[in-house]
């Protein structure tokens, strides 16, 4: 009957009822002990875990080797209007990131992003406060450690005259740019050519791709560096030899680029930079034929691993051709191809827009130019260069200008 009821049959002494009075108390003590000994463990893991954290952050920031701004001194007048050195350097990173993205490269926005801020990270380590950067700039100081390249700009004034220098790669760039307007205007031109001067050494092919077709000096100087500091480089130097044909086109010395493009391609054949070169430069001197077989062998080099804008261009370089000669099916194709593999690549889409103008398909042009105008085509280069002048005072496309045409 009792074992129905799980009863243990035998009764209890005084003694055993005592002992199990005492069994609650030790089991609460034992517990006690446990918990605080596993607390102990949780805060020395914890600890461990801060620690290796920071150490992490130590690490990464000495094996940094990001371009960083460390200063930037400027006149006390420039202080006065407001454009402290703080305020300077933000304005050399907005202009860094406006040629990065105009000319998408955005891999390496974010570097300088990060870089030019350059405030510490405190870290709460057992409640003391370790600034991560402070640690790694002692370690740089004293002990020589750490891969982070420093950049130092400073702008001085000599009458109507600003002289921006810049010491990055433990050289000194100087630049001097005439006080024609006001203040904002000034400090635009001087941030703008700090910034041209810091891709000049940390992403040469976006400096190249900002400077074409627009400063003949500048593509000149930075193939001459290329050239000098890359010899026989399998990477650089035909970013050198590309710099150096962009300034020619710019130019507008056709036969002296195609000499420089054809020398070049003996000692690297295979370099997509170099063969667009070439093609542009049978494309401007009006060598059609050539110029098709030319973008045809372009696109046959192209390859799983080539990036998809660098595709993109090859095909809107063919759509480029096709335009030219007059075929606006053959344009329209090769420029849809182009948008297929880089779909926010502007230029395409204000091409397919210019063939439906050519055919005086108004509704068609408006819609294909409205997609390039919201993807950055600047408005001044509609009107020069793909004959939309024609439509200048059209309402709808008037209304797209003041709306997305970056004037």
């Amino acid at each position: 009957m009792l074992e129905e009821f799980n009863i243990d049959p035998v009764a209890s002494t005084p003694s055993q009822k005592r002992n199990d009075d005492k069994r609650p108390r030790a089991n609460s003590k034992r517990f006690q002990k446990v918990l605080k000994q596993s607390s102990a463990n949780v805060i020395r893991l914890g600890i461990l875990i801060v620690t290796v954290l920071v150490l992490t952050m130590i690490i990464k920031e000495v094996t940094n080797a990001n371009y960083s701004i460390e200063s930037v001194n400027v006149p006390e007048y420039f202080e006065k209007a407001g454009y402290s050195g703080t305020v300077v350097s933000d304005r050399i990173f907005y202009q860094l990131k406006r040629i990065i993205d105009a000319e998408r490269v955005s891999d390496i926005a974010a570097e300088y992003e990060e870089a030019t801020r350059g405030i510490d990270l405190n870290v709460e380590v057992v409640g003391i406060g370790i600034p991560v950067r402070s640690v790694t700039d002692v370690l740089s100081k004293n002990f020589n450690i750490g891969n982070r390249r420093v950049i130092v700009a400073s702008i001085t004034i000599d009458a109507d005259t600003a002289i921006l220098n810049v010491m990055i790669e433990g050289r000194v760039e100087k630049r001097i740019v005439v006080q024609k307007a006001g203040m904002e205007q000034l400090v635009s031109r001087l941030t703008l050519e700090a910034a041209r001067i810091i891709l000049k050494y940390s992403h040469p092919y976006a400096l190249a791709r900002h400077l074409i077709l627009r400063d003949a000096e500048g593509m000149h100087d930075l193939g001459n560096y290329l050239l000098t500091e890359y010899e026989d480089d399998p990477k650089m130097e035909p970013l050198g030899y590309y710099a150096m044909a962009g300034a020619y086109l710019t130019d507008g010395r056709y036969q002296v680029m195609e000499s420089l493009v054809r020398e070049a391609l003996k000692k690297y054949p295979k370099d997509l930079n170099m063969q667009a070169a070439l093609g542009t430069c049978l494309l401007y001197q009006k060598r059609y034929p050539e110029a098709k077989v030319q973008q045809l062998k372009i696109i046959s080099l192209l390859e799983e691993n080539t990036p998809l804008n660098r595709v993109g261009k090859s095909y809107f370089n063919m759509a480029l051709l096709m335009n030219a000669t007059e075929q606006l099916d053959s344009a329209r194709y090769y420029a849809k191809q182009s948008i297929s593999f880089d779909r926010d690549f502007a230029e395409p889409y204000v091409l397919i827009a210019s063939t439906y103008l050519a055919e005086k398909d108004t509704t068609e042009a408006i819609k294909w130019v409205k997609r390039g105008l919201i993807l950055g085509f600047p408005a001044k280069d509609l009107m020069s260069a793909y004959g939309f002048v024609n439509v200048r005072h059209h309402p709808e496309f008037d209304a797209l200008i003041a709306r997305y045409g970056r004037q």
